[in-house]
């Protein structure tokens, strides 16, 4: 299992939701800002360019907006194996198809996301 060869069926909830802050908690986000920016790279455009989602991952005009504001000093990841549908902390404002889902940290109830499909 792995990114090239499909998903792997042991992996839980938990790590299926956490694909972001763990990447981007401390110490990534106390480090160099060129670190934190390889790391935010490596969640968004990287992986679009892979699935071959040429309208996403970066913010350009045109281009579905995906975009995730935060404060890395309280960022983190609060799921568990045991407790996996918990969502990050530290997240400000969350735009899904440049629409806001979460707003000061509280859900908006719009639910604009749909299914990717890569190449």
């Amino acid at each position: 299992c792995g990114a090239r060869r499909g998903p792997c069926p042991l992996v839980s909830a938990a790590l299926a939701r956490r694909p972001l802050p763990r990447p981007t908690s401390p110490p990534a986000v106390k480090g160099p800002l060129n670190f934190l920016s390889v790391a935010v790279h490596k969640m968004t455009g990287l992986p679009a360019s892979q699935l071959g989602l040429r309208d996403r991952g970066v913010l350009v005009t045109g281009h579905k907006a995906d975009v995730v504001v935060f404060d890395p000093e309280t960022f983190q990841d609060r799921s568990t194996f045991d407790d996996p549908h918990q969502l990050a902390v530290g997240v400000d404002v969350l735009a899904v198809n440049g629409q806001v889902v979460i707003d000061g940290g509280e859900h908006t109830g719009i639910l604009p996301g749909r299914v990717l499909r890569g190449r």
